[in-house]
This record gives structure tokens, C-alpha cells and sequence, in this order.
């Protein structure tokens, strides 16, 4: 019987890693209030952009003390965690409650708002480790 490898997702994450997350997630948070603080809708940690017209740098935000931290949302996909302001919240639902499916439902609200508001993380703050995928995994990057 041969001996099976432990998932890479079973093993812990460093601190070094976490706190990079948690350091990245906070300039980023920080940029966008102090930007739009009383106008934000949604914050993607992850997620790919579409295959149509994709070049992420031309949707690159220049934040202070990185290189590559954050992009504006547009034609977000596979992105299964997120912050969605309240004041956001209703229009998504009114899609969901139409049939869209939920990527669906969030690209179209984001064109619907014309971008404003919506960014995400780029490179991601979550990675599903192991699974080599760009596209067709739960959390990429």
C-alpha cells in the first residue's frame, strides 16, 4: 500500500503568510476609505477576471507601498469571498431573486454601477494551495 501525501490545504498556514494577509487586506481596506468611504459597494478578496478584454493592468489602482495590490472589479469571476456594503446588498439580491447566478448577478450590478465602488484584491488574499488551477477552482489566484 502506498502512503498517501497530506492535502496541502490540511497544512497549517504560517504566521508569516497570515500576516501578510491580514497587512495587505489593511492597506487595501484603508485605500478604499479613505477613496470612497461613504460610497464603496464591493470588496473582492480573489477572483479572475473574465476572458473577454482581459488585461488587468488597465484596471490597476496605484496604491502607495505596492507594487500590485489592488484592481477596479470590473468582469470579476470566481470569486467566492467578498464584502458587499449594505447599501449594495439589495441590488445583488434583486438579480439572485431574477435567476442570475451569483458571479452573474455581482458583474452585472458592478456594470450596472458603472465600476464605482468595487475593486479587488490583486494578487488575491486567498489561494486554494495544490490545485495548480487559475480558472476553475473554489478560491484562485
Amino acid at each position: 500500500k502506498r502512503p498517501q501525501k497530506p492535502c496541502a490545504a490540511a497544512q497549517p498556514w504560517s504566521s508569516e503568510t497570515l500576516d501578510d494577509i491580514v497587512s495587505r487586506f489593511k492597506h487595501g481596506a484603508d485605500w478604499i476609505s479613505d477613496r470612497a468611504g461613504s460610497s464603496w459597494k464591493l470588496l473582492f478578496f480573489g477572483g479572475t477576471l473574465g476572458y473577454v478584454n482581459s488585461n488587468e493592468e488597465a484596471l490597476r489602482e496605484t496604491v502607495p507601498g505596492f507594487e500590485s495590490l489592488l484592481v477596479r472589479a470590473d468582469k470579476t469571476y470566481q470569486a467566492h469571498a467578498y464584502l458587499i456594503h449594505r447599501r449594495a446588498a439589495q441590488e445583488v439580491r434583486m438579480r439572485l431573486a431574477q435567476g442570475y447566478a451569483a458571479d452573474a448577478a455581482l458583474v452585472n450590478a458592478i456594470k450596472d454601477w458603472g465600476s464605482d465602488g468595487c475593486w479587488r484584491f490583486s494578487p488575491a488574499l486567498l489561494r486554494q494551495p495544490g490545485t495548480g488551477a487559475l480558472r476553475d477552482s473554489d478560491i484562485t489566484g
